[in-house]
C-alpha cells in the first residue's frame, strides 16, 4: 500500500477528549491557554472547548468510559475523533484489523457514533459528519455568550498528539496506524537524555500527526499515558 492511498478516508481530527479525576485546574488551564467553553453534551457532563479550529472535549462525566479511563490514570488523552469521509465503511474496515468498541447508547438526539480501541485503552472515534452540520450541532448545546469561533490566544489547529508507552508495545502500535490507517513512519529519534525511542506517524491525509513515545526498561514509567500537544 503506497503512502498516497487512504484507505479509511481520513480528513484530519475533529476533536480530542480529555479526562482528569478534578477537572478544575484543566479547564483554568485551557482557558489561560485562550480556549472558550462553548457548548455542553445533552444528556452527560461533557463540555466542548475551542479555539481556532481545534475542539477540546473535558470529560467529568461519572459513568462515562472516560471516567472509568481514570481509575488507573491521571489527566491525559482519552480519545480522540478522526474525520473520515464514510464513518461505517471505515468501521467495517477496521473491524478487519483490529478491536472494535460495542456502540454506547445514544441518548434522545444523540449520536451512535463508531469507535475503535487506540493506545493505552483510549477510543478512536469515526466521525463524518463536520464541517457546516457537525456532530457538536446535534449532541452538544451551545452555552450562552459563546459563539463558534472564539479568536483565543492564537492557537489555530493541534500540531501533534503524543502518546507515551511502555518499553514492547512501540511495534504493535505502529503497525497499527499503518495497516488500518496507512500512517507512514516519518521519524524515527532516540533521547539518550530521557532514555526514550520516539516515532512520529503522519497519515495519508497530511493532517495528522501522532508521536509515539516508548520508555527504555530503565525510565519506563509503570502505567501508560496519552500527552496532547497543540500549535
Amino acid at each position: 500500500m503506497t503512502q498516497q492511498q487512504n484507505p479509511m478516508g481520513t480528513d484530519g481530527l475533529e476533536f480530542i477528549e480529555l479526562a482528569a479525576s478534578d477537572p478544575v485546574p484543566l479547564t483554568g488551564f485551557l482557558s489561560r491557554a485562550g480556549f472558550s467553553a462553548v457548548a455542553r453534551h445533552r444528556s452527560k457532563d461533557v463540555t466542548l472547548y475551542r479555539q481556532g479550529q481545534i475542539n477540546l472535549l473535558v470529560n467529568a462525566d461519572l459513568p462515562s468510559l472516560a471516567r472509568s479511563f481514570l481509575n488507573v490514570r491521571a489527566a491525559s488523552v482519552c480519545a480522540i475523533a478522526i474525520r473520515v469521509k464514510d464513518a461505517g465503511a471505515a468501521y467495517r474496515r477496521a473491524a478487519d484489523y483490529v478491536v472494535v468498541e460495542e456502540a454506547a447508547r445514544a441518548g434522545v438526539m444523540e449520536l451512535n457514533i463508531p469507535a475503535i480501541v487506540g493506545v493505552g485503552e483510549s477510543s478512536i472515534y469515526l466521525v463524518d459528519r463536520y464541517g457546516e452540520v457537525s456532530i457538536f450541532d446535534i449532541d452538544f448545546v451551545a452555552l450562552p455568550e459563546t459563539h463558534s469561533h472564539v479568536p483565543g490566544a492564537g492557537l489555530v489547529a493541534v500540531d501533534h498528539i503524543a502518546y507515551h508507552m511502555r518499553r514492547g508495545e512501540m511495534q504493535h502500535w505502529i503497525d497499527h496506524y499503518r495497516e488500518l490507517f496507512n500512517f507512514s513512519d516519518e521519524l524515527v529519534t532516540i533521547d539518550a537524555s530521557e532514555q526514550t525511542q520516539r516515532h512520529l506517524l503522519v497519515s495519508p491525509c497530511n493532517k495528522i500527526r501522532i508521536e509515539l513515545a516508548e520508555a527504555d526498561a530503565a525510565a519506563e514509567n509503570p502505567d501508560s499515558s496519552s500527552a496532547l500537544d497543540g500549535s
